[in-house]
């Protein structure tokens, strides 16, 4: 069946790390896929966030073939920004020659839709930040956290690199035990190790405390969560320091999930975010930390669910075909 233009629609999914943008036609087939920086404006400002976004969406209508003005709605998923003014994006999206409605809509409702289609459920991310909610009817019924690396984020990325990134200079300074954190937080901030042996100086402080300290403040705090595989990787590997860490992550995700829970209306629970798709020991923590009993679904990103998104806004149905349609072609094309 041929395409029209006009059943075009583009779903967008603004991680803090990386931005998915899928093109869909009305039945859910996706016609092209791109991936691009981070989309997510608390993280890297709105300008940042724009281009990333414009980007990946350009990358994927061309991908598809069709004309960039064919889309009639953008949906773009991100962090705390559910129903925000979309003027800061659509401006430069119009400039790049993109047409069609832009909604913005939250990236927890994209990561729940990307594993369920259920009425009532729960979704957890756990990437740069981290947050729970209660999902209803495709909106957020009730959260908790999300409150950034100063107030909250418990169980973040962020949070499990800045623990690795103290438990590395805690050793180094004699405050703490020896970790195999250590040489993968020197490794992974491109540490650089002073060219003669590490002996202290007259202040009792190693040259190599002093080169982790200079890289760790040089940088955004938030940029501490790109260590957090650094973390759960020595706990995978049996590393004591690491799998307290890990563990203690896992208790803060799970409390901000029974926050939002209700025990009258159960329903599926969607652990998504880089640290949960992509670290399985948090992952496996989080479950041993819940009831058992519970339904877990995890996901990789919410681009499925942006697509989702994207078709409802246009007034086109999104049954559990058109669901398994966009998850089957869209993994044809990552």
């Amino acid at each position: 069946m041929k395409t029209r233009h006009s059943e075009i629609v583009v779903g967008v999914d603004g991680g803090g790390s990386s931005t998915r943008a899928v093109v869909l036609d009305a039945h859910g087939a996706c016609l092209g896929y791109a991936v691009a920086g981070s989309g997510n404006r608390t993280a890297v400002g709105a300008d940042h966030a724009a281009l990333a976004i414009t980007e990946a969406v350009v990358r994927a209508l061309d991908t598809a073939g069709v004309p960039r003005d064919a889309p009639r709605t953008l949906a773009v998923a991100l962090a705390g920004a559910s129903g925000a003014d979309a003027t800061w994006l659509s401006r430069p999206l119009a400039e790049a020659g993109v047409g069609g409605t832009v909604v913005i809509e939250a990236d927890l409702v994209a990561g729940y839709l990307s594993g369920t289609l259920a009425e009532v459920g729960y979704a957890v991310v756990a990437g740069t930040g981290a947050i729970a909610a209660q999902v209803r009817d495709r909106r957020i019924a009730a959260v908790a956290d999300g409150l950034g690396w100063l107030l909250g984020d418990d169980g973040s990325g962020f949070q499990l690199g800045l623990a690795g990134a103290r438990a590395a200079a805690a050793q180094l300074d004699g405050r703490g035990p020896a970790t195999a954190i250590t040489p993968g937080i020197l490794a992974e901030l491109d540490v650089p190790v002073p060219p003669e042996p590490d002996d202290r100086d007259g202040h009792r402080r190693p040259r190599l405390l002093a080169s982790l300290l200079d890289r760790v403040y040089a940088e955004r705090p938030v940029a501490l969560a790109r260590c957090a595989r650094v973390v759960s990787d020595a706990a995978t590997a049996g590393d004591p320091v690491a799998r307290e860490i890990v563990t203690s992550a896992a208790a803060g995700l799970a409390r901000s999930l029974v926050a939002v829970l209700d025990v009258e209306h159960p329903g599926p629970i969607v652990l998504g975010g880089s640290v949960l798709a992509h670290q399985p020991i948090v992952a496996d923590a989080l479950r041993a930390a819940l009831p058992e009993g519970a339904e877990f679904v995890s996901v990789p990103d919410g681009a499925v669910g942006s697509g989702v998104l994207a078709l409802a806004h246009a007034g086109l149905p999104v049954d559990t075909e058109v669901w398994g349609r966009i998850h089957s072609t869209l993994a044809a094309l990552r």
